[in-house]
C-alpha cells in the first residue's frame, strides 16, 4: 500500500534509469556514453584469469584460494595463499597495464580489483576501445554505468526481539558480526553510530581513523574514475561521512545501536537496527556519484576487511544478462568468498520485471519493500478553531495535520479567515471541490474539502479560483488507500498554491459539524506550519502490506526475484543534520543531486524505499549468522527465505504473486529456530512452449539436516496460482535424514496438453516439514515457469 506522493522520482529513494549495460568482448566494442572530465570514456577492463574469490588452483605453485575448493567459510585476506596469489595477480595486471599504454598513451588506471574480480578501472579515447579490447589478457570491457541510491516498529514486525532473546537479549544481538554498508556514507555525530560497550576488533579501524570508532570501525570512500580527475568535484566530497543521509539511514536500520531518543525534533521512543551490537563498515561510493568502478573497489574492500554481510541499496536498469554484468559478477564472487549480500529491489513497481541491476545477482538476497506497523511524517501542520472559545469541542482546539510541501506550503504565521464547507456551499455532498464554485464564494475563507474523486492540485485551483486563502482537505474512508480515513500524508497540489493541510477523517467530520452548528456569525479558524522542533507524527497502520513501488520480477534472465521482503515503508531512522541542500554543499559535475536528501535538524527521520527494507534484511543477516557461525551465505539466505511468513489478511502480502513478494516477509522469530534447509532456494523454469503432447520439467534440490538429531521430514508440492494444465510433484514424499546429512529432493512440473494459446506464469512450491522437530512450520521453497502453446512457425523453447 502506498500513500500518494510518498516518492518523487529523481529523489534519493528511487532507483532511477541509469545508462544501459555494454558488455564488450574482444570480437564486438561499442563506446560507453559514460565520460570521464577530460572527455575520455570510463570502463571496467576484465581479465581472463579468475580472482582470489574463484581460483580454484591450476597454476603451479599456486594453491587454489576460493573457499569453495579450500572449505573456509570466509575467505581471509591475510591467509598466506590468498596474499601470494592476489600478488600474482598484481603482477600480471602490471604486465597489461603497460601493454596497454603501449597501445593507448592516454589510457588512465583507476581502481584496481584481484579478490572479487580480475581486472581494473580505465578512463581511455572512445576510439582506443578497439584496440583495449584487443590487448592479450583482457577477457572483456565493461561499461560503466552510473547508479543512485534506491530509496521502533519494525523490529517486532520483523520478529526481531524473538531472534534477540536466542542470542541472550538485544545487548548480545550482532555481537562478533560485521554489517558493511556501500552507500553515501556514515554520519558519524550520530549517536546510533557510537557505543561505548564495543571496541573495534584487532586490524581495525580501517580507511579514516579519525571518523571510526569502536562501533562504525571502516571508514573508507571510493571515487570513481570519472570523479577522480575532474576539478569540478570539490575536495569536500572526498570523505567517508555522509553528506546525504540515505547512507546513515541504512546503517541505522541494519545495525545501529539502542538509543533512549529525546530531544528536539525527535520521537521519544527507544530505538536500534536489527543487529544493534554489530559493527558497521563505511563504504562510501556516492562521491559524489556512484559507477561500477567505484562499487567493484568498494565490494572487494569489504571483502578484504572481513565484512560477513554487505547492502547495496542502490541500482540501475536491468539489462541484458546478469551473468554478464560486472558489478553483477563481483557481487556473486563476494558471495562465492563467504560474505551474504543484501541489495534493494528497486523501486520502480508495481510493473514487472523492474529489478534492477544489481539485484538480479543470483545467490544475493534481493529484498521487496512492505508496510511498516505504523506511518510517520516530519512535516507537519497544526490547524485551531479561534472562535466560539470556549465552546469549541477539544478535539478541534488543536489539530496536527500533514502540511502540503512546494508552493502549497504551509507560512510560519497563523493564516486565519472564517471556515467554508464546500459542501454546504456546492450543495453537493460531500463537498469535493471538483468542480468550479460560484465566484467569491469562498473570499478570505479557509475551505473545508472531502479527499477522493480529482486530485488535490483540482480541488487545490478550485477553492483558489472561488477565493479561498486555505485549504483543509479531511480524508475520506476509502479503505484502499485512508486506512478508513485515519491516516496523515503529506499531500501535492503541483499547479495550485493556496496553503494546504489534510487531516484525519474524525477530525474533519467534527469540524463539519461544529461549522454547521457555527454559521452566524461563521467559525473562524487558523492553520500555521507547525513550529520548528515538533516531533515527527506517528500512528499505526497494517504492516507487512506489499508496497505498490517495490520493484517486481522476474529478471532479465527470467529468474525468481525479489527473495522476499521487509519493512521498507515509514522507515524512521537516522540522516543527515548537517544542511538541508546535503551533498550540493559542495560542487559537483551534476548539480542538485543532492535534492533528494534525507535531512531533519534532529538527525532522525522518516524515508521510504526498498533501499531501506534491504540493509533490515542485512542486520536480519548477521543474526542469523551470529547464531550458526558456519553457515554459508546460501545457507543464511535459506533461513531467511523459506521461513518467511506470507499473511493474507487485511490485504497482506501473501495475496501477491511470486514475482512480486519472493518467499515473503521475514519472519525473524521463524529463522531464530530453523535447523533443516533446502538449496537452491527457488526455481524457475523460464519460459517454456510446446506442443499439446505433455512435457515434463525437473529441479532437484539439497535437503540438509543441520540439527544434532535424525529427521524425519514431509515433502509436498504444491500449484499455487497460473494454468490449471502445470502441475507439480515432489519426489520423495518423505525422507529420513541422520545429523548433519544431506538428501536430494526432486522437483517435477508437468505442462500438460491443455495449456492456453497465450503466455501464463504458473507457480507454487515446495513444503517441507518436521512435526516441527527442526522447522517452525514449513520450509517454503517457491517454483515459477512461464508457457504457452507452441505455433506452427515457433520451435520448442526452453529459456
Amino acid at each position: 500500500m502506498q500513500r500518494p506522493q510518498l516518492l518523487r522520482r529523481g529523489a534519493f529513494l528511487f532507483a532511477l534509469s541509469a545508462v544501459p549495460a555494454l558488455g564488450v568482448s574482444p570480437k564486438s566494442v561499442e563506446p560507453t556514453v559514460v565520460r570521464a572530465a577530460d572527455g575520455d570514456v570510463a570502463v571496467v577492463v576484465e581479465l581472463t584469469e579468475p580472482p582470489v574469490a574463484r581460483y580454484e588452483g591450476g597454476i603451479a605453485g599456486f594453491p587454489a584460494t576460493s573457499p569453495a575448493k579450500t572449505g573456509i567459510t570466509l575467505l581471509s585476506a591475510r591467509q598466506d595463499d590468498v596474499v601470494r596469489y592476489r600478488d600474482y595477480l598484481g603482477s600480471r595486471q602490471d604486465e597489461i597495464v603497460e601493454r596497454l599504454r603501449a597501445r593507448v598513451p592516454r589510457a588512465r588506471v583507476g581502481a584496481r580489483y584481484r579478490t572479487v574480480f580480475n581486472g581494473f578501472a580505465l578512463s581511455v579515447p572512445a576510439a582506443s576501445l578497439s584496440d583495449l579490447a584487443k590487448t592479450p589478457g583482457v577477457a572483456a570491457v565493461h561499461a560503466v554505468r552510473q547508479y543512485f541510491p534506491t530509496l521502533d516498529a519494525s523490529n517486532p514486525v520483523m520478529g526481531a526481539p524473538v531472534f534477540w532473546s536466542a542470542l541472550g537479549g538485544d545487548g548480545q544481538a550482532g555481537v562478533g558480526i560485521k554489517i558493511g554498508i556501500i552507500d553515501t556514507g556514515v554520519d558519524f555525530s550520530n549517536p546510533m553510530f557510537s557505543d561505548g560497550a564495543l571496541s573495534a576488533p584487532a586490524g581495525f579501524p580501517k580507511g579514516n581513523a579519525s571518523l571510526a570508532n569502536g562501533k562504525v570501525i571502516v571508514a573508507r570512500f571510493f571515487q570513481s574514475v570519472s570523479d577522480s580527475a575532474d576539478t569540478h568535484v570539490d575536495p569536500g566530497h572526498r570523505t567517508a561521512q555522509d553528506l546525504v543521509g540515505h547512507g546513515s539511514h541504512s546503517a541505522g536500520v541494519a545495525g545501529g545501536a539502542r538509543v533512549d531518543l529525546s530531544g528536539s525534533g525527535r520521537r521519544e521512543i527507544t530505538l536500534s537496527g536489527v543487529a544493534p551490537k554489530a559493527w558497521i563498515g563505511d563504504y562510501r561510493v556516492f562521491a559524489p556519484r556512484a559507477f561500477d568502478d567505484n562499487i567493484i573497489a568498494a565490494i572487494e574492500a569489504a571483502v578484504e576487511d572481513g565484512m560477513d554481510v554487505i547492502n547495496m541499496s542502490f541500482g540501475s536498469s536491468p539489462a541484458g544478462d546478469p551473468l554478464q554484468d560486472a558489478i553483477i559478477r563481483a557481487t556473486e564472487n563476494a558471495i562465492a568468498a563467504g560474505v551474504v549480500a543484501t541489495i534493494s529491489a528497486g523501486n520502480d513497481g508495481p510493473d514487472p520485471s523492474t529489478i534492477g541491476f544489481p539485484g538480479a545477482a543470483p545467490h544475493a538476497i534481493t529484498v521487496g519493500a512492505s508496510a511498516n506497523g505504523h506511518y510517520g511524517l516530519s512535516s507537519l501542520g497544526v490547524f485551531e478553531v479561534t472562535s466560539g472559545l470556549p465552546s469549541v469541542p477539544a478535539n478541534l482546539v488543536s489539530v496536527v495535520g500533514g502540511a502540503c510541501a512546494g508552493e502549497c506550503s504551509l507560512p510560519s504565521f497563523a493564516l486565519s479567515g472564517p471556515l467554508a464547507d464546500v459542501d454546504i456551499v456546492d450543495g453537493q455532498s460531500p463537498g469535493i471541490a471538483c468542480t468550479p464554485l460560484p465566484g467569491g464564494s469562498l473570499n478570505g475563507a479557509i475551505a473545508v474539502v472531502q479527499r477522493g474523486t480529482c486530485t488535490f492540485a483540482v480541488k487545490g485551483q478550485t477553492v483558489q479560483a472561488a477565493g479561498a486563502i486555505g485549504m483543509l482537505i479531511y480524508n475520506s474512508d476509502d479503505p484502499a488507500v485512508s486506512n478508513s480515513g485515519e491516516q496523515l500524508f503529506n499531500p501535492s497540489l503541483s499547479q495550485a498554491s493556496v496553503p494546504a493541510l489534510i487531516v484525519r477523517r474524525s477530525d474533519g467530520l467534527a469540524l463539519k459539524s461544529f461549522i454547521a452548528s457555527n454559521s452566524s456569525p461563521a467559525a473562524v479558524g487558523q492553520m500555521r506550519a507547525a513550529p520548528a522542533g515538533t516531533p515527527p507524527f506517528a500512528g499505526a497502520a497494517i504492516p507487512d502490506r506489499l508496497t505498490s513501488f517495490s520493484s517486481r520480477g522476474p529478471t532479465p534472465d527470467l529468474q525468481i526475484k525479489p527473495d522476499l521482503a521487509t519493512v521498507g515503508l515509514d522507515s524512521y531512522a537516522p540522516c543527515q543534520d548537517d544542511d538541508p541542500a546535503g551533498e550540493d554543499r559542495f560542487p559537483a559535475p551534476d548539480p542538485h543531486r543532492g535534492a533528494g536528501s534525507i535531512y531533519n535538524a534532529s538527525g532522525f527521520d522518516f524515508a521510504a524505499g526498498t533501499s531501506f527494507s534491504a540493509p533490515r534484511t542485512a542486520g536480519a543477516a548477521a543474526l542469523v549468522k551470529q547464531k550458526n557461525r558456519g553457515w554459508t551465505p546460501d545457507l543464511v539466505k535459506a533461513a531467511l527465505t523459506e521461513t518467511a511468513a506470507r499473511p493474507t489478511d487485511s490485504g497482506k502480502i501473501g495475496l501477491e504473486r511470486v514475482m512480486s513478494r519472493g518467499s515473503g516477509v521475514i519472519d525473524l522469530a521463524a529463522a531464530s529456530t530453523v535447523e533443516s534447509l533446502v538449496l537452491p532456494t527457488s526455481a524457475s523454469f523460464g519460459r517454456v512452449t510446446t506442443e499439446a503432447a505433455p512435457l515434463s520439467l525437473s529441479k532437484t534440490f539439497t535437503l540438509k539436516n543441520q540439527s544434532s538429531a535424525t529427521v524425519h521430514y514431509s515433502i509436498e508440492a504444491h500449484a499455487s496460482a497460473g494454468d490449471s494444465a502445470v502441475t507439480p510433484t515432489a519426489q520423495p514424499s518423505e525422507l529420513t535424514l541422520p545429523p548433519g546429512a544431506d538428501g536430494t529432493v526432486t522437483l517435477r512440473v508437468t505442462v500438460g496438453a491443455g495449456i492456453g494459446a497465450t503466455e501464463i506464469d504458473s507457480e507454487g512450491f515446495l513444503s517441507v516439514s518436521d512435526g516441527r522437530m527442526t522447522i517452525p512450520e514449513i520450509l517454503y521453497v517457491p517454483y515459477w515457469v512461464r508457457t504457452a502453446r507452441r505455433t506452427p512457425a515457433e520451435p520448442y523453447l526452453r529459456a
